[in-house]
C-alpha cells in the first residue's frame, strides 16, 4: 500500500525482547534483514508473472490493485514496486536456480517504512513450477482487534513471512527450513511465488499462518496500491557458483518451464556454437536452430499447448530435457 521511500534509513537491526524465530538473529533479539547493496547477491528476478487480487477482497465493485507495472519486481530492489492486492501473486524466476547454501538462500523485499507498517506475504518455491512449498509462517499478533488500514504491527511476532523489514532491505528465507519432500529439489528451486496475506480477521475473508491461526495486518486497503508491494527478489545461493566441472552441458539450463512465449537456454560459454532441436515426444521435429550466446532465447509462442523435448547436440551428443508449453 505505500508508495514511496521515507528518507533517512541506514540502520535494520533493531531490538526486540524474547523472540527466537527464523527471521530473527541467533541470539533471539534483533530482526535481520539484507540491505540491497550487499554483496552476498548474486543474481535478481529476470522474468515475473502477476496475478493481482482486489483492492479489497468481498468489494469488487471496487476493482483490483492496479499499482505498478509488473517488471517492477524484477532486478535488485529499488523502492519501485507492483502491488499485489489482496491475495494476489506473484510468481518469479531466475537465471539459474537458487541452491541450499548455508544460512539465508533469497531475501524478499517490500517498501515497508519501518518495523511496525507492515504488509505481509506468504512464500512459496518450486523446482518445477508445477508443485510449490510454503514457508512456515507464524503470526503471533492478536486477534480480537482488527489491524485497521493505517496501523500498526509487532514484527518481532511474525516468523517466515515477507514484509516483516523496512524498505531497501530484504527478509531473508532458508531452504532448511522446508520440510525435505520428493517433489522439491533444494538444489534445484526455479521459482519463488510471493502471496499477499488478506488480513482481515473475519474467517471468510483472511488468511491463516502454519499453524491455521487467522493473521492480522492492515487491512482493507482498498486503494490501487492496496496488498503486498513487491519490491524484488534477490538470491544469496545459485547454481552459477558451480564449479566448471558441474556446468557441464549435461545440466545445461532452461526456463521458464512450463513456458508461454520463450524460453532461455543456458549453456556453458564454450559451446555457444552447439545446435538445438525442439521435438514432440513421438520424436517429430517442431523446431530447430543454433546457440549463438550463452543465454539463448527461442520463441516458442507458435507451439501448441503440451509436453516436448528440447535436445542440445554437442559433437555426436544429445542432452534432452522436456518442456512444459502452457
Amino acid at each position: 500500500m505505500k508508495s514511496r521511500l521515507i528518507t533517512g534509513l541506514s540502520i535494520l537491526v533493531l531490538g526486540f525482547p524474547n523472540s527466537v524465530l527464523a527471521q530473527y538473529n541467533n541470539t533471539g533479539n534483533e530482526i535481520t534483514g539484507i540491505y540491497c547493496d550487499s554483496n552476498i547477491f548474486v543474481h535478481w528476478a529476470t522474468e515475473v508473472e502477476v496475478d493481482r487480487g482486489l483492492a479489497q477482497v468481498g468489494s469488487p465493485e471496487i476493482g483490483y490493485a492496479s499499482y505498478g507495472e509488473n517488471t517492477a519486481a524484477l532486478g535488485k530492489a529499488d523502492n519501485d514496486v507492483v502491488s499485489l492486492g489482496d491475495g494476489g501473486c506473484a510468481t518469479l524466476r531466475f537465471p539459474f536456480p537458487i541452491q541450499n547454501g548455508q544460512g539465508a538462500d533469497f531475501a524478499v523485499f517490500e517498501n515497508a517504512f519501518d518495523f511496525q507498517f507492515l504488509e505481509l506475504a506468504h512464500v512459496e518455491v518450486s523446482s518445477n513450477g508445477v508443485d510449490f512449498f510454503r514457508f512456515p509462517g507464524i503470526s503471533n499478533t492478536q486477534i480480537t482487534t482488527q489491524v485497521e488500514t493505517f496501523g500498526t504491527l509487532d514484527a518481532s511476532k511474525i516468523d517466515m513471512l515477507a514484509g516483516v523489514c523496512p524498505v531497501f532491505y530484504g527478509a531473508p528465507f532458508d531452504l532448511d527450513s522446508l520440510p525435505d519432500h520428493p517433489l522439491l529439489n533444494k538444489n534445484n528451486v526455479q521459482y519463488v511465488k510471493v502471496i499477499d496475506v488478506i488480513g482481515s480477521i473475519d474467517g471468510s475473508l483472511g488468511s491463516v499462518d502454519s499453524r491455521g491461526n487467522t493473521i492480522n495486518d492492515p487491512w482493507p486497503t482498498p486503494f490501487p496500491s492496496g496488498g503486498f508491494d513487491l519490491d524484488a527478489v534477490g538470491v544469496i545461493h545459485d547454481k552459477s557458483q558451480l564449479g566448471e566441472s558441474e556446468n557441464s552441458i549435461a545440466s545445461f539450463r532452461l526456463w521458464p518451464n512450463p513456458a508461454r512465449d520463450y524460453i532461455t537456454i543456458w549453456v556453458p560459454e564454450s559451446l555457444k556454437l552447439s545446435a538445438f532441436h525442439i521435438t514432440s515426444l513421438e520424436g517429430l521435429m517442431i523446431k530447430k536452430g543454433n546457440i549463438i550466446s550463452k543465454n539463448q532465447k527461442i520463441d516458442v509462442s507458435d507451439l501448441r499447448s503440451g509436453v516436448y523435448v528440447i535436445q542440445i547436440k554437442v559433437f555426436d551428443k544429445l542432452i534432452a530435457k522436456k518442456l512444459l508449453k502452457q
